[in-house]
């Protein structure tokens, strides 16, 4: 039986090893180095214009630009809870945790409490930016910082069209 690792070696110019490996990269089921590796082999001139290539080379992409060591990417928003625009930019000079949550997640709301308590501990040194991920307009994520002011971090709702996140 051969592997979805093997098929993507031995057929570089098939659509279906860039779909293959975004696939397997989507599900966690290659490691970075791995995915890297085998990306290389991919026949660029064969398959550059191709969603599945588009895809794979964006998720090679951004394992490149988020390894340890790298510098953060840039994270602008709108779409914060009280209007004004963030920039992670303006927390510079600071250990910056960045919390991406969801209010239908249990174990984020579970972990928050913790965060604060780091955040109380290193309020000097330390900046926390909650990046909430939401299936509705965001009523629920401005309820529920609204319900809990004592997670003072700032806060982000990221939404595609309103949040711009550079590599």
């Amino acid at each position: 039986m051969i592997t979805k690792k093997e098929f993507i070696q031995d057929n570089p110019s098939s659509a279906t090893s860039a779909w293959l490996l975004a696939d397997m990269m989507l599900r966690s089921q290659v490691s970075n180095e791995k995915a890297t590796a085998l990306f290389s082999k991919i026949n660029k001139e064969k398959l550059v214009g191709t969603s599945f290539y588009i895809e794979a080379a964006k998720r090679v992409d951004g394992i490149s630009a988020t390894a340890v060591g790298k510098q953060v990417p840039a994270i602008i928003s709108g779409n914060t809870y009280d209007g004004k625009n963030f920039d992670l930019a303006s927390l510079k000079g600071k250990y910056v945790v960045i919390d991406f949550w969801g209010t239908w997640c249990g174990p984020c709301i579970a972990g928050m409490p913790k965060m604060k308590e780091y955040l109380d501990k290193y309020k000097s040194k330390m900046e926390i930016l909650g990046v909430a991920s939401e299936s509705d307009d965001g009523t629920r994520w401005k309820k529920f910082i609204t319900d809990k002011p004592e997670y003072n971090c700032h806060h982000v709702l990221s939404r595609r069209r309103r949040m711009k996140i550079i590599f």
